[in-house]
């Protein structure tokens, strides 16, 4: 993983988000900021950057809803999955710093943190096993703080296995319902903590 920083042109937005279904770019202007990331990722160019509402989220919708019928599976019933449309507000995805991965101006996934715990991580199933989860997750690492926690179902094997490659240990299990549903499912609490050298 290696770090490049270089000026690139972003749209900003200049009044606050819209949440609805058909975002505009009418109140977008363009400004001058940094690229955060970007490497060679099995042969592609895979370039990480911050969330803009306007550009971004139809795109992240599409892509949580597209992953959370498989990160459901095995844990709880399809019938807990709510469109992210309809979630975010009541999961507090705004809460935290959201960060696109795209290639090839194609957005494959997202991630989402703040100071400890990474909140939100999603690619496209069409993306799965290309080494993207992984590339956002360890962006994610170098802009938070140890120890980091995350949530996982219990049965969300892709998941878990990905945290624990990066160090990830389980520490608790707790049972509780899926937000705005009243389906019940067991989640597990992971952390990474400093690594002694």
């Amino acid at each position: 993983l290696r770090q490049i920083t270089f000026p690139v042109v972003l749209l900003k937005a200049t009044t606050a988000p819209s949440f609805s279904d058909n975002c505009s770019v009418d109140d977008v202007t363009l400004s001058s900021e940094t690229l955060v990331d970007d490497d060679i990722c099995d042969g592609f160019m895979l370039l990480i950057r911050e969330y803009v509402h306007q550009l971004d989220w139809n795109n992240i919708c599409r892509i949580h809803d597209n992953a959370r019928i498989i990160e459901l599976n095995g844990s709880v019933s399809e019938k807990a999955f709510i469109p992210l449309a309809d979630c975010y507000k009541e999961e507090e995805l705004f809460d935290s710093s959201i960060f696109i991965g795209e290639q090839n101006n194609e957005t494959i996934g997202f991630v989402a943190f703040n100071k400890h715990e990474i909140t939100w991580l999603y690619v496209e199933p069409k993306f799965f096993r290309n080494g993207y989860g992984r590339r956002l997750l360890n962006f994610a690492l170098e802009k938070t703080s140890m120890p980091v926690k995350v949530t996982v179902l219990n049965n969300n094997l892709r998941a878990i296995s990905l945290y624990k490659s990066c160090g990830f240990k389980v520490i608790s299990e707790s049972k509780g319902k899926i937000p705005l549903t009243d389906f019940e499912a067991t989640g597990l609490k992971m952390e990474k903590v400093d690594e002694i050298v």
